[in-house]
């Protein structure tokens, strides 16, 4: 992926390097994700997954979430 970004020059690391420093970072921001995910589905108990009222109330509760950890 990196070697194909045109962000990156060139890499000048092996794979296992790269991916030990990778992988904290990885998880940290799939750790936040999967906190968010919960605490939307928490407050969205009332509503019944997979119909039309929940993909637009995920959304909401999801910005509302965000914005109120500072995160977008």
């Amino acid at each position: 992926m990196l070697l194909h970004s045109a962000h990156v020059d060139e890499v000048f690391a092996e794979d296992v390097e790269l991916r030990r420093k990778m992988a904290p970072i990885f998880k940290r921001y799939m750790a936040a994700d999967s906190e968010l995910e919960a605490e939307v589905r928490a407050q969205l108990k009332h509503v019944k997954e997979g119909t039309s009222q929940w993909d637009i109330e995920y959304s909401r509760v999801l910005e509302a979430v965000k914005r109120k950890r500072g995160l977008s």
